[in-house]
């Protein structure tokens, strides 16, 4: 893990660590923000979203971006099966 330093050894931080204190209050905004968003667009509004009409469909949209690439570098696309290890 890459370590920074300030002046003192006392104040050596992570990087990650750093970048935390740093944004504290921007994510501080960032909830506040979304969370008066809210009273615009509940949470519950969104089972009530239509896709617009003409919209492609996101299956064809991969398989035609699929068309041209080679067979071992195309994603796994659809849903995952889950397999559950004996314990």
């Amino acid at each position: 893990m890459l370590k920074t330093s300030n002046r003192t050894a006392s104040s050596t931080q992570t990087r990650a660590d750093a970048g935390d204190a740093r944004s504290e209050s921007a994510q501080v905004d960032q909830r506040t923000m979304g969370k008066s968003l809210r009273d615009i667009c509940p949470r519950e509004s969104h089972a009530d979203w239509k896709p617009p009409s003409g919209r492609p469909d996101p299956m064809q949209l991969l398989e035609h971006s699929n068309k041209r690439r080679m067979v071992e570098l195309i994603p796994q696309a659809g849903r995952v099966e889950v397999v559950m290890e004996p314990d």
